[in-house]
């Protein structure tokens, strides 16, 4: 019986430690990355994109795409709707996800989409439409609405990979033959 209470408590600990971040277990707060092969990216939180807005890297490896990490970038499901402007440094030429999850509607919605970031550039990225590449020298600011800044630049988009059909196989999926 002794066993059992230190192994519940033991799992209990570790729902509560995990429901404090937000997203999943090994979820990391952002840092911006300052090495010389950084790229940049712009999101925004505003009515139109709500939620909690993460970027997830991954490895490619053979013809598949392996899970490196995942950095979440606002919480602001608790904040209500805010307009915010977010500018991430990470690493360039990596493959990336840019993950929104919604609830503002009461139903969650999960908006994901896939680009490959290309170092020393800049770009606005929104979850349910993909990457631009907007030149250097933009001043983008909180005042921007990034889905016009996108239209401006839709004919300069970063080079997508397919999520969908692209993530690798984890031995359960390959025992399971799917």
């Amino acid at each position: 019986m002794h066993k059992f209470t230190l192994s519940a408590l033991l799992v209990a600990g570790a729902f509560l430690l995990s429901a404090c971040t937000p997203g999943p277990l090994g979820t990391q707060r952002y840092q911006a990355y300052t090495g010389s092969d950084a790229t940049v990216v712009y999101t925004q939180a505003n009515k139109a994109h709500q939620g909690l807005f993460y970027f997830q890297r991954y490895n490619k490896e053979g013809d598949c795409f392996n899970s490196a990490e995942m950095i979440y970038i606002s919480n602001n499901m608790l904040e209500g709707v805010v307009d915010r402007l977010f500018t991430s440094r990470l690493k360039g030429d990596q493959y990336w996800t840019l993950i929104v999850q919604d609830n503002s509607s009461g139903r969650m919605w999960i908006h994901e989409t896939a680009f490959f970031l290309e170092k020393g550039k800049h770009y606005v990225a929104i979850s349910s439409r993909g990457a631009v590449e907007i030149p250097a020298d933009l001043n983008i600011t909180s005042q921007d609405d990034l889905d016009k800044v996108y239209d401006r630049y839709q004919d300069k988009p970063a080079k997508p990979w397919n999520l969908r059909r692209g993530i690798c196989k984890s031995w359960l999926s390959k025992a399971m033959g799917s």
